[in-house]
């Protein structure tokens, strides 16, 4: 990592994160005035197929954090952010990014001055890009949040099971915590097993969860597809029998069960 000789030939940027709120180690950005260091070689562009590193952090939908900044006095430090295009399972343009408490400060006496930022994460998953230029240079420093719940898996077709509801907007609809996963596989199994059927499964989350706005407008309807616990199964195809039975046996799978009528299908959550 670079250093510069003096405190005054230097501006740093340092995130700190409560361990309620994120799942990352904290992270050092370092600025000096001829150059910036372990910015990493992520693209400038819109592709997301780069991979996350020590400069990337994960946080919760509408989660909180706090970056603080020091460096010479009298550096002006400007604050943006960007979501990358087509993240988080969102593939209909750029959409909320969250807020900064500051956007552009000057840094005072003191070094370290230790400067805080509140930043609230938005509703929707994707990655947001945090750019920070300081006056002394006009080489950026970038970082990114992953906003998203973590831990979530994806949900397989196969033998009892039909997957449905992917749509150009949300192709990625079928994901959820391991234990609903292993829910959905355990009644098709036992649905398929006594009627030689599939159950469609529909949406569950998102693949990084967060907001699901299946009519790609950034908010609702989905209000309980977030965190991975929730899935609709199709209701239309079963015939009262079949209903009787998968809701006895989702109930036995520790799911709760609800039949909704507009439109006609199974939400379960766990």
């Amino acid at each position: 990592m670079v250093k510069g000789n003096a405190k005054s030939q230097q501006s740093r940027a340092r995130a700190k994160f409560a361990e309620s709120e994120i799942e990352a180690s904290r992270l050092e950005l370092l600025h000096v005035s001829k150059g910036a260091a372990g910015c990493g070689d992520f693209p400038s562009d819109d592709r997301t197929e780069f991979v996350a590193r020590s400069e990337t952090v994960v946080i919760q939908p509408n989660g909180r954090t706090t970056w603080y900044f020091w460096g010479a006095e009298g550096d002006t430090v400007a604050l943006s952010l960007r979501r990358i295009q087509n993240s988080g399972g969102h593939f209909h343009g750029r959409g909320p990014v969250g807020a900064l408490s500051e956007t552009r400060f000057t840094l005072g006496k003191g070094y370290p001055q230790n400067y805080p930022v509140q930043y609230v994460a938005p509703e929707a998953g994707g990655i947001i890009e945090l750019r920070t230029e300081f006056s002394s240079d006009p080489k950026p420093l970038i970082r990114f949040h992953h906003v998203q719940f973590p831990g979530l898996v994806q949900l397989a077709a196969g033998p009892g099971i039909t997957l449905v509801g992917a749509t150009a907007s949300h192709p990625l609809n079928h994901f959820g915590t391991s234990a609903l996963v292993s829910g959905i596989r355990g009644l098709a199994n036992a649905f398929h097993a006594k009627y030689g059927k599939n159950i469609f499964v529909n949406d569950m989350s998102l693949i990084w969860g967060g907001l699901f706005d299946i009519n790609g407008t950034w908010n609702g309807p989905h209000q309980t597809h977030r965190e991975g616990r929730t899935v609709d199964i199709n209701s239309t195809s079963m015939t009262q029998a079949e209903k009787e039975f998968f809701r006895s046996t989702a109930v036995s799978l520790g799911f709760r069960v609800v039949l909704e009528t507009s439109p006609p299908h199974w939400h379960l959550s766990l």
